[in-house]
């Protein structure tokens, strides 16, 4: 290794990355990004924590695209905080005239003064004539520091520069946005309400690998990190690039100063105290936008955590410093999850080195002294002090809990008439409404928060073109755009401006793709035909999409919702999917496409045909949107019956809202056996309760395992799988010898193994879901990697079992020899010989082999199209699907009968992994 005394540090803190070879584990963002962009795809939306290396990433987006027809202009909104929109377009029109090198006298950038006059100049009078001058090139705006106007003061700016961004790109085909924004997921719907069609993206920590690229590349051939070392990095910083950074800048300065290079674990310890003084003013933004709940919620966890505090909550290290209410402490520890400052369960925080930062600089016994300062909490607090904190909490929540003030919009309704506006270089006109120089009278329409009233495409088109004013509320003189509303009739003009709609971007029948990431020229020119209720032409368009990707459910789906629109007189189901988890969404919809063509194709019932409504519950995880959900639905009476949810924890939530409706709900996936208890829910697979006690006999009388460990995860399904399967174990004469975690990110595959086969541990039962599948494969690696000197020599590692989640071909390819001798249990298996023929012909349809989770939803939607009748209503159809007599033959194998309790008399499949491949076990 090198001297290292005359070396400079070779670790970046708090300023961007400008070599792309030292930007580690982004590189599958890029590819997202050129294809969003190669797809006309118009806006994405990046969000992640503060210095999580945005700024980075825009620096080298250019120099890691190959896309010759885009040129990208960079603009930060750090500095506009209180300024006006006049001042922001101003300064960007600047940006565009140096950054393109453009001869400012051939295109002059409008002035404040100008844009105060005439707002829409910018685009008229500037942006269209630069983008003329591209030589046919899109032109996209990087826009970073949105978080910059989100306090209370520029709230009406946020929302009125989206609005304008939003009429921009409307208008303008050759425009695209990529938004950089650090405020958290949970926000971020209060900041699309214009773009409810854009492509968002978590910008994340850096994986295992990339994070240790970070840490040992600046520093080849100088530094050498042990394992151990960079195991402890790690941990620190949960591979958020800038406390890695931190943490090894600390580490270089110390090897440094000790001309040393091997680096090991107590080399780590040593500079921890060094990293949090680097890193103070990136760790201050994790404490700065808190609530007092929140910062006393945030302490008390890291106090929690603290060596020699063993086994103490949040809420009993509280109790000490007296009575806090429990419901304020939770409300806070789901907004710090929602924030990912905590770990999923909000026992941790993800960040070790905050942890420990939060120790030194915001002891819990200190912030409560300053709580004490204003007395109790709103619900807790003293009458004489209430005012105080609840100034305070006001403060900090008026953006984040949807607490913003409204906007009030003046506009004079009988003194706007229509004029013509005409694009430059465009043949088309546009209608608009004028402002008139006359007043006459004055009506206000408030426009509540957008959390609260979804303005998405409600604002369709702004306010580029005219004039509209404002009131003081809106900063900016503005045009509206008169433009039809979708014939749905889901949305309302008002004043013939504005079309205003529900949180439709949730539901779709035809008017919308759920997967824009997927290229298909003929679905979207079918979905704008849809819109326009040009249903004929729709389906013709349809029709080709379905041939230029066969795979794709969606758009079959909405090829047979045209043919029903045009025969007017239709049934109508709907189908909840996670289309955030495209996989899962697209093996349910098969499944409900599938059904709904077979109906469509014998002519429907009478000749009234099948529609579906499709609608996104996003990563099928969210309660309180599942919740939504299902209330819109219910909303809607046309809609007979319900097929979903993915995943039990959204159809625990909405099943309150079906049941309140009396809306029978079949779910194809959701499993967990306590969802059993509402009468209008039922599902086409096995519950957990069949499935565990189904695994758990052959455990005992098939594989004679008397002791086992269980591996889970923190989802519901696993949860509840595992209650099941241990109950049934134990009743057979079973040991459990031990639970582990696969969520803990200090989890070590092989140590765990080790330690179970130490307890005499026979066998070790995956019970997991989706996220944490590569932890379950990396515990089967391990075990298949163990090598013990056991007085049982045949016992050498655990025999393995699991459950449904992990029957997939990627646990077949990922897994190799470790999962060979697997047993899994699932609901459905199509090279079974009853399964076959169905199977068969779904693939004939799809091209592709289908899944469990196609079946189950074919199978559900069959259930629901047997009870279809000239007069159906939901009350009907329950009725039906409760009657003892109710038996479906045309299913994916098995006949599909409902017990009295809604769940399908079926027998769960075991399968083996032999060869490398799925083989039922006899």
């Amino acid at each position: 290794m090198a001297k290292l005394v005359s070396r400079i540090n070779p670790y970046i803190i708090g300023r961007p990355i400008d070599d792309p070879k030292l930007l580690f584990g982004r590189q599958d963002l890029f590819h997202v990004l050129k294809d969003n962009l190669s797809q006309h795809i118009k806006v994405t939306l990046l969000h992640g924590q503060r210095r999580i290396g945005k700024s980075s990433i825009i620096r080298n987006i250019i120099k890691s695209f190959e896309l010759e027809d885009f040129v990208f202009i960079a603009f930060n909104l750090e500095d506009y905080t209180r300024e006006n929109l006049c001042k922001i377009l101003a300064d960007l029109a600047q940006e565009i005239i140096e950054q393109l090198e453009i001869d400012d006298q051939k295109i002059k950038p409008p002035s404040i003064q100008d844009l105060d006059n005439e707002p829409y100049i910018f685009y008229s009078q500037f942006l269209a004539k630069v983008i003329n001058q591209l030589d046919g090139k899109k032109l996209v705006f990087l826009l970073d520091e949105f978080e910059a106007l989100s306090d209370q003061y520029s709230a009406s700016l946020l929302e009125n520069f989206f609005i304008y961004l939003h009429s921009l790109i409307e208008v303008e085909q050759k425009l695209f946005l990529i938004i950089f924004t650090g405020r958290q997921s949970a926000n971020i719907p209060n900041l699309l309400n214009s773009f409810q069609d854009a492509y968002i993206h978590e910008i994340d920590f850096l994986d295992e690998y990339s994070a240790t690229q970070l840490i040992t590349q600046p520093a080849q051939g100088i530094l050498e990190y042990s394992q151990e070392a960079i195991t402890a990095i790690i941990e620190l910083s949960a591979g958020h690039p800038y406390f890695i950074q931190v943490i090894c800048f600390a580490i270089f300065v110390r090897a440094r100063e000790l001309d040393e290079s091997h680096i090991g674990r107590e080399d780590i310890d040593n500079i921890v105290d060094k990293a949090i003084e680097n890193a103070e003013a990136g760790l201050a933004w994790f404490w700065d936008g808190l609530s007092f709940t929140e910062k006393i919620v945030f302490s008390a966890i890291a106090e929690s955590q603290k060596i020699g505090t063993v086994g103490e909550t949040p809420f009993q290290i509280l109790q000490k410093y007296g009575v806090f209410k429990r419901e304020v402490i939770e409300k806070a520890i789901k907004e710090l999850v929602d924030h990912k400052f905590l770990d999923a369960e909000g026992n941790k925080i993800k960040i070790q080195l905050v942890g420990r930062w939060l120790l030194q600089r915001h002891p819990l016994r200190q912030e409560i002294k300053e709580l004490q300062k204003f007395k109790e909490a709103e619900n807790y607090f003293t009458d004489e002090d209430r005012k105080k904190f609840l100034l305070e909490e006001k403060k900090h929540n008026s953006i984040a809990n949807d607490q913003k003030p409204s906007l009030t919009l003046t506009v004079t309704e009988k003194s706007l008439p229509l004029q013509r506006f005409s694009r430059p270089k465009k043949t088309e006109e546009i209608e608009i409404i004028q402002e008139s120089k006359k007043a006459v009278s004055i009506s206000k329409i408030e426009i509540v928060s957008p959390a609260k009233s979804r303005l998405s495409k409600g604002i369709r088109y702004l306010v580029i073109a005219g004039g509209m004013t404002f009131s003081a509320a809106v900063i900016g003189t503005f045009i509206g755009m008169s433009t039809r509303c979708l014939a749905s009739g889901s949305e309302n003009k008002i004043l013939g401006v504005f079309c205003v709609d529900n949180p439709s971007s949730n539901f779709s029948s035809g008017d919308r793709t759920f997967f824009p990431i997927k290229n298909n020229s003929y679905r979207d020119q079918a979905i704008e035909s849809f819109r326009l209720a040009n249903y004929a032409t729709a389906t013709e368009l349809f029709a080709e999409a379905t041939k230029s990707d066969r795979t794709d459910p969606e758009v079959l789906i909405y090829y047979n919702n045209a043919l029903a629109k045009q025969r007017k007189n239709y049934f109508t189901l709907a189908v909840v999917v996670p289309a955030d988890n495209t996989n899962f969404a697209e093996e349910i919809l098969r499944g409900v496409a599938h059904a709904q063509q077979e109906f469509n194709q014998k002519n429907g019932l009478n000749g009234r045909l099948l529609s579906i409504i499709i609608a996104n519950d996003g990563d099928g995880k969210q309660r309180e949107k599942a919740k939504q959900i299902a209330a819109e639905l219910v909303k809607t009476k046309s809609i007979l019956g319900v097929i979903g949810h993915n995943f039990s924890e959204a159809t625990q939530a909405a099943l309150t809202e079906y049941k309140k409706g009396r809306i029978p709900l079949i779910s194809p996936a959701s499993s967990t056996t306590s969802l059993q208890e509402n009468k209008n829910f039922f599902r086409t697979i096995p519950s957990n309760a069949a499935m565990g006690e189904k695994l758990a006999k052959y455990a005992i009388n098939n594989l004679h395992l008397t002791r086992v460990v269980i591996f889970k995860s923190t989802s519901l399904f696993s949860q509840s799988m595992t209650e099941e399967f241990q109950n049934k174990f134990q009743k057979l004469g079973g040991k459990i010898i031990r639970q582990v975690d696969l969520t803990k990110s200090t989890l070590n595959a092989q140590k765990e193994v080790n330690l179970s086969l130490d307890k005499q541990a026979q066998g070790a039962v995956l019970i997991t879901d989706q996220q944490y599948s590569n932890v379950a494969l990396d515990i089967a690696k391990a075990n298949n990697n163990t090598i013990h000197n056991y007085q049982n020599q045949k016992q050498r590692k655990l025999k393995l079992l699991s459950t449904n989640p992990l029957y997939s071909d990627e646990t077949l390819t990922q897994g190799g020899k470790a999962v060979e001798g697997l047993i899994t249990v699932v609901p459905w298996f199509r090279d079974a010989e009853k399964a076959k023929k169905y199977a068969q012909t779904a693939k004939k349809l799809w091209t592709i082999d289908v899944s469990w989770r196609t079946a189950s939803s074919y199978d559900a939607t069959q259930a629901l199209i047997q009870d279809l009748s000239v007069d159906s209503s939901r009350k009907t159809i329950l009725a039906s699907l409760e009657n003892a007599n109710f038996l479906v033959k045309q299913t994916s194998g098995y006949p599909l009968k409902f017990s009295s309790e809604g769940e399908r008399e079926i027998e769960p499949v075991l399968l083996e992994v032999k060869e490398g491949k799925y083989i039922a076990v006899p």
